[in-house]
């Protein structure tokens, strides 16, 4: 089927200009031979929600969301799916008729990172070290697959306790203190805070006495390969990088914006040449 001519989309936030989104996005696009172009516009907070809506009649296929609006443009849309209402927040708008439809790929992107990353078994347990919009999309991703245990651990524990109220009354709150003593006994340990980016700051997680089968990931990819990840890579563990995830929520937003399969192109390589690393 023909698709229209010269498709919108972008990434919106505040600020943006370090999303690596349009590089993957532009990547499927000339793969795909779409007249289509995909760009980053940066949205003061206060202007958001107008700016949502005039792009929504502006003829653009859609937005990718990053923060701080995904609040706001779950609140803004005339339609929500079931699993941004769960998590609180959406990160895709695709525009119709000038209606906003509201839908949160983080979710899937995260399982299919980690499949992309060769880890297809559901495990047993996990710790989720964060407690903020990212964690809830994270442990929504665990509770969709069906993980019974589910401990969570936060600087600030409140919002820990929050989190857990909000989504999993039954989940485990660690202290901060604690979080290595629990990282023994689960099968995966997910790094959902900034801890690690751009090399600032340490989640100080021992991996001495974990578990053989234990799955460590991290969300931040810049730089792609933390401390956090080395650390657990020295002590023979399974490591997933945060650009398995960037490029996992990447996929449902281009076929809801362009009406296409993505092509089969791996972003990667573009992807850690522009962060200036070694895979």
């Amino acid at each position: 089927m023909r698709q229209p001519d010269n498709q919108h989309a972008a990434v919106t936030g505040y600020p943006v200009s370090h999303s690596l989104s349009p590089l993957i996005m532009s990547q499927w696009i000339n793969a795909a031979g779409l007249d289509a172009v995909y760009d980053k516009i940066e949205i003061p907070p206060n202007d958001a929600a107008q700016s949502f809506q005039t792009h929504a009649r502006s003829g653009m296929v859609g937005v990718n969301v990053t923060m701080p609006h995904k609040e706001l443009a779950l609140d803004i849309a005339h339609s929500v799916t079931d699993r941004a209402r769960r998590v609180g927040a959406a990160n895709r708008l695709v525009f119709r008729n000038g209606e906003i439809h509201a839908d949160n790929t983080d979710v899937p992107g995260y399982q299919a990172g980690l499949q992309d990353a060769g880890i297809a078994d559901r495990p047993d347990s996990v710790l989720i070290l964060g407690a903020g919009g990212a964690a809830r999309a994270i442990m929504c991703s665990y509770l969709e697959a069906g993980v019974d245990r589910i401990l969570i651990s936060n600087r600030t524990r409140e919002r820990a306790v929050t989190l857990a109220k909000d989504l999993c009354p039954n989940a485990e709150i660690i202290d901060w203190d604690n979080r290595s003593d629990a990282a023994r006994t689960v099968g995966h340990v997910v790094n959902v805070t900034a801890l690690g980016l751009n090399g600032k700051g340490e989640l100080g997680i021992d991996f001495s006495a974990v578990r053989s089968d234990l799955v460590v990931i991290d969300t931040v990819y810049a730089p792609l390969n933390t401390r956090f990840l080395q650390a657990a890579h020295s002590s023979g563990l399974r490591t997933v990088d945060g650009l398995r995830m960037l490029v996992g929520q990447a996929r449902p937003s281009f076929e809801a914006f362009f009406g296409v399969s993505v092509p089969q192109l791996d972003p990667r390589p573009a992807l850690i040449e522009a962060l200036g690393e070694q895979a």
